[in-house]
């Protein structure tokens, strides 16, 4: 029972080619050890905590059934210098991927086998091996590190493999952790690459509507995925693209993520969560510097391949996107936005009632001017609400300009309807990202040949600070 109560998370990551030997991946690992709080008394009192300021005062038991699944990991006890293998174990396929859901029975019958594997790695004595490593938890009760595999390794596997398994095993003798798995997503050097945001970009979160509906989201209520996006994601990814999802949220609510993601059938990609978790107000703050650097690194291991970004107008996503592409114009080919903030305020604006005049139709209005003029209109008596909204979204269409005029060798996209981005093509996209940059001559038309793009070269910038 106490082993039960220790695991150690392994985040979805990614393998790239070493750059020195191509015959070789090397395997990105990263995991969290944990000790769940089995305090009653404490659970009890931050469930009526972040009740109260989620408004909700009802009994339903699925609703704390899943706040007690979620809220745990934030409950739970950092495991300090403690000995972990981090190993390959095979490939998976994208449909065992999506639908693996680890029973009880199977942790439990995984738990008596642990004995038996600990014994057999006592005798492994390289610690950075073809086929795994030895890791100790920092402080935080982070681990991460990188080992090699072969790529025959891998293909005796299987044939045309996108995701490996691994496994962590606690190699401690006092305190024993139950086995636990994660995925590795093979990322060839050069292709297409979707970085994405997870809230209200492909899952609806609302953070425009404040701490209280967040919190209830995050919490208390079942994920739900913005209509179409996984749709259109998995097609992207059937077309051979290759996906990172880059989020504000904190790392304690990868389980909950990382189950969306399989029962929405979103396609399989790294997770770069915040590594700082702190509670509660950090689930609403604005995200900045974080989301930043993981796209950086992203950007960094793969400085051959193409990126699109995908993110929402309701953070800073526009913004984080655009200054990057500036500093990287060889990798960013696009950049899409999700419109949250225009349908928030539909109700609003067209049903909102005025003591003289009725409101003027924001459909009409072609410019941030007019829709800035709207709200002065001395003619009108619009709510105070009503001229919020009305600045918001002509805030929204400046940010969107200013960002267009910073790169506007890249094309930025607003969308609110997903079906918008199906009209794009992976492989079209990188053609003619490429056509941009260089006109092939006569003689390397070969070279250039559609069904070489993944040979082109892409050189890329060196960042700088933008805080």
């Amino acid at each position: 029972m106490e082993t039960m109560s220790r695991e150690c998370l392994l985040f979805p990551t990614y393998a790239k080619r070493n750059p020195s030997d191509t015959s070789q991946w090397i395997v990105y690992v990263k995991g969290w050890a944990l000790s769940h709080n089995s305090s009653a008394t404490k659970q009890k009192m931050m469930m009526s905590l972040t009740k109260s300021v989620a408004g909700k005062f009802s009994t339903d038991t699925n609703a704390s059934h899943m706040f007690e699944q979620r809220f745990k990991y934030f409950l739970a006890n950092n495991k300090r210098h403690k000995p972990f293998h981090i190993q390959a174990i095979g490939t998976i396929s994208l449909e065992a991927y999506q639908s693996e859901q680890q029973s009880q029975l199977e942790q439990a019958m995984m738990n008596l086998l642990m004995d038996s594997i600990n014994s057999q790695l006592d005798s492994l004595e390289d610690p950075t091996s073809c086929s795994g490593i030895h890791l100790i938890t920092e402080g935080s009760g982070f681990l991460s590190g990188q080992f090699f595999v072969p790529h025959d390794t891998i293909l005796n596997w299987a044939d045309n493999p996108r995701l490996v398994r691994v496994q962590s095993v606690s190699t401690d003798t006092h305190h024993k952790f139950m086995p636990n798995y994660g995925i590795v997503n093979l990322i060839e050097q050069k292709g297409v690459s979707i970085i994405s945001d997870i809230d209200d970009t492909i899952k609806d979160t609302r953070i425009l509507s404040g701490a209280r509906t967040v919190l209830s989201k995050t919490f208390f209520e079942a994920p739900q995925d913005v209509s179409g996006m996984a749709d259109v994601y998995m097609t992207w990814y059937t077309q051979g693209a290759s996906f990172h999802y880059v989020s504000n949220s904190p790392f304690q609510l990868m389980p909950m993520l990382d189950k969306f993601l399989k029962d929405a059938r979103f396609p399989p990609g790294s997770m770069h969560l915040r590594d700082d978790g702190k509670l509660i107000s950090r689930l609403v703050e604005t995200p900045g510097q974080a989301k930043r650097d993981a796209i950086l690194k992203i950007l960094h291991d793969f400085p051959q391949r193409r990126f699109i970004l995908v993110g929402d107008s309701g953070e800073i996503d526009l913004e984080i996107y655009s200054r990057i592409a500036v500093e990287y114009p060889d990798q960013i080919i696009k950049i899409y936005i999700r419109d949250i903030t225009t349908p928030s305020l539909m109700p609003t604006l067209f049903h909102s009632k005025s003591r003289s005049t009725p409101l003027m139709d924001i459909r009409k209005l072609k410019s941030p001017l007019s829709i800035r003029r709207a709200t002065t209109e001395p003619t009108l008596t619009h709510h105070q609400k009503d001229m919020a909204a009305l600045e918001a979204s002509a805030q929204l269409h400046h940010r969107i300009k200013k960002a267009r005029l910073q790169v506007s060798n890249i094309d930025i996209e607003l969308f609110q309807d997903a079906q918008v981005l199906a009209r794009l093509d992976i492989k079209e996209a990188l053609w003619d990202s490429i056509e941009e940059v260089v006109t092939p001559s006569p003689e390397k038309d070969a070279f250039y040949s559609p069904s070489c793009l993944y040979d082109t070269s892409i050189l890329s910038s060196s960042p700088t600070n933008l805080y």
